[in-house]
């Protein structure tokens, strides 16, 4: 199967959301896959790429305003000193 059929197939908590971001892997996703993440946490899917992965990333982290929350719907806890770094990258 292709990239794009199993990026298809797997749903937004089959993705390690806070692994993909803090390691930077994030951009290795298809434009498909973050749209997944935004449609499921109801923010914007508007803009290219790099303003998809920054979205991503600040929800992820816990630096949007309304108190992020994981794949699990579980909140997720401070963005670690890693984590901080990679946000950074993204702003």
């Amino acid at each position: 199967m292709s990239r794009k059929t199993n990026a298809l197939k797997k749903t937004v908590k089959e993705y390690a959301w806070l692994e993909l971001v803090q390691s930077g892997n994030i951009q290795k996703l298809l434009v498909s896959e973050l749209e997944k993440y935004l449609k499921h946490y109801k923010l914007s899917s508007s803009g290219t790429k790099a303003d998809k992965i920054r979205k991503i990333s600040l929800h992820v982290l816990g630096a949007d305003k309304g108190g992020s929350k994981h794949a699990d719907d579980k909140p997720l806890n401070k963005a670690t000193e890693m984590g901080q770094k990679c946000w950074k990258m993204y702003m």
